[in-house]
């Protein structure tokens, strides 16, 4: 409770020729002593629920007195709260009091809560763990300590100054009351006392009762002295009146007032101003009276309407934290096998936080525990999410260096193919699938070694479409050979040797099969064009692909027609493989490339297999005639 008598003096001559005779009030009530020397300061503050955030600022008007601003430091860590400290001591005392004992609580309650070592009674004390947090707090404290006792010494001195002043103010006075100035003169002295014992600022608690006290009584002396005439005296009731209802119109102007902490500051302040004022006429003192406690009345029954919702707001922000903590703890319960996920958790978390802070405070109670839970569910999604990176950077590693002798063999392939186009292709082809199968790498490096190995593939590809560029002259040459082949071939004259026959188709065929690159857009139809007139001429001579195969084909001994069975199947495998790498190929400049080369390769193996197995048959039809004719020729011989 404020010193409510220190200023209650009357500000005209003639006040207290009619005592006052307002009701005594909460506002009036006496002064409550406390320990001169107190170890620990308290907060001047009422003990009203706190919110976690500071109170709405004060108006910047100059006669409003400093109010320190309220400060949660709950979430501060003890590194944080050592900053504030020190920050704090850069003001003057009257301003830092409450903050810095708010911060003493905050730290010493997080110090506790550290785990303690075990008590080792052996080891000096200038071995046990060092705390060099609590070493700085310490010094800190011990700063703002000195600083507030040398405050308070400097008060202690001011306020015995200003009783040393008043004492004299009422010699003054009481020189006055005995002296045989005329009544203006001693009007005018009286005021002159009246204004400088305003202008003194507090003294000592224990000297405000006996020093108003006394002071009122030499007043009532001098006005019972001096008589002044009732005009005078009506003048001075009706100056009072007149401040008085001014009070009364600005402290119901306050009920509109957005900021309840404001309003109730500034009615604290109207409170003290109604004190300092003078009586009123009788007549006007009890309406007057009734006219400020209700607008007073009001906005303190604001002020606890405030606090009670507050606290019902209070007890709604718990539920929403704690929602949030029971999201939090799903969310870090889930552990996703894809960074796009972790990246899309990660910022659902962030979004968590952002809410976290629009949500106001919860009642003082819950505030570390629910605060504790909702860190705790995201320091496990952050350990979770930093194992799984940890995990994806050694694969990524592995995957990158992979990927690095990829490019190597690329770029092998590309600078020398030994002009086997064909095999090299192959190859390469079988490098992009493997490329394919091989996981992420890290974002820093994963176009830089892409564009490493589609820089070795391009240029794999120029080199060999250069190369068959320069076959395409050869290529309509060899065009126009096929085309003489054909002619030659459509043109054959039979005769009644069908051996004779078989060896004039196969002499073009040898020849057909030397000629060299032919363009793939010509060859196709060439090669069918070709082939009908063959079958054409197979047909009518009535001559099967065995025919194709000699005499001396058909001796082959038993390792060779293994070989050949091996070699068959090899062939056939790589004739399924290349039907099925065609159906993979794009319409493009270079897949018409492969193309080529896949449909050359599969007509050339489908006509090896052929003549391979011709030859097989003709070996066993061979080997069969052979013991056909031993065994007739055995039987000859026991008939004989």
């Amino acid at each position: 409770m404020e010193e409510t008598n220190k200023n209650l003096q009357p500000e005209n001559i003639d006040e207290l020729q009619q005592p006052t005779t307002e009701p005594v009030t909460a506002e009036t009530e006496p002064v409550q002593p406390q320990p001169a020397d107190a170890s620990e300061e308290q907060p001047q503050t009422p003990a009203e629920p706190q919110p976690e955030t500071p109170a709405e600022p004060e108006a910047t008007a100059p006669e409003e007195p400093f109010v320190e601003p309220q400060v949660d430091y709950t979430p501060y860590t003890r590194e944080e709260l050592v900053a504030e400290l020190k920050e704090l001591l850069q003001l003057e005392i009257p301003q830092i009091r409450n903050r810095v004992l708010a911060i003493k609580k905050q730290f010493e309650e997080k110090t506790a809560q550290l785990p303690q070592p075990a008590p080792d009674e052996t080891a000096d004390a200038e071995k046990q763990p060092a705390d060099p947090v609590a070493d700085e707090y310490n010094a800190l404290y011990n700063q703002y300590r000195q600083k507030r006792q040398k405050h308070n010494k400097e008060l202690d001195e001011q306020k015995q100054h200003n009783l040393e002043q008043k004492n004299q103010l009422l010699d003054e006075l009481r020189e006055l009351i005995n002296s045989n100035d005329t009544l203006k003169a001693a009007h005018d002295k009286f005021n002159n006392i009246q204004d400088r014992w305003k202008a003194i600022g507090d003294v000592p608690r224990s000297e405000i009762n006996n020093l108003w006290n006394n002071y009122h009584f030499l007043i009532e002396q001098f006005f019972t002295k001096v008589k002044i005439n009732k005009e005078l005296r009506d003048k001075d009731l009706k100056a009072n009146l007149d401040q008085k209802i001014s009070i009364c119109e600005k402290t119901e102007a306050l009920i509109m007032e957005p900021s309840v902490n404001k309003a109730f500051k500034q009615l604290q302040q109207f409170r003290e101003q109604w004190r300092e004022i003078g009586p009123v006429p009788s007549e006007q003192n009890e309406e007057i009276w009734n006219r400020f406690r209700n607008a007073a009345d009001k906005i303190d029954q604001r002020r606890r309407e405030h606090y009670s919702h507050m606290q019902e707001e209070m007890e709604q922000n718990l539920l929403a934290k704690t929602e949030l903590c029971e999201k939090a703890e799903a969310l870090a319960e889930i552990r996703p096998q894809l960074l796009k996920e972790w990246t899309a958790n990660t910022e659902q978390m962030d979004e968590f936080m952002k809410l976290w802070k629009t949500i106001g405070p919860v009642p003082r109670e819950h505030n570390d525990a629910i605060w504790q839970r909702f860190t705790a569910a995201m320091s496990r999604f952050h350990q979770n999410k930093n194992e799984y990176l940890d995990q994806l950077r050694s694969e990524q590693t592995e995957n990158y260096n992979r990927k690095v002798d990829l490019c190597i063999k690329a770029e092998n392939l590309a600078e020398n193919t030994d002009n086997d186009w064909r095999k090299a292709t192959d190859e390469l082809l079988a490098l992009q699938a493997e490329w394919k199968t091989i996981g992420t790498v890290s974002r820093k490096v994963s176009d830089k070694i892409w564009q490493r190995f589609r820089a070795a593939c391009d240029k794999f590809f120029e080199r060999k479409t250069a190369f068959y560029n320069s076959r395409k002259d050869q290529g309509q040459e060899n065009v126009v050979k096929r085309q003489a082949l054909i002619d030659e071939l459509k043109n054959l004259q039979f005769c009644d040797d069908n051996k004779k026959n078989l060896e004039m188709i196969q002499a073009v065929q040898r020849q057909w099969n030397e000629v060299g690159f032919t363009p793939n857009s010509q060859k196709a139809e060439l090669q069918r064009q070709f082939n009908e007139i063959v079958n054409a001429h197979f047909d009518k001579l009535k001559i099967d692909i065995h025919s194709q195969v000699s005499g001396d084909d058909a001796n082959i001994s038993t390792e060779q027609a293994r070989r050949m069975r091996d070699e068959i199947d090899k062939l056939k495998n790589e004739v399924a493989t290349w039907e099925n790498n065609l159906g993979f190929l794009a319409n493009s400049k270079q897949a018409s490339l492969l193309k080529e080369e896949f449909d050359k390769k599969i007509q050339s193996a489908r006509q090896r297999i052929a003549l391979m197995e011709a030859r097989l048959k003709a070996a066993q039809k061979q080997q069969a005639d052979k013991k056909n004719e031993t065994a007739k020729s055995d039987k000859d011989n026991a008939k004989a």
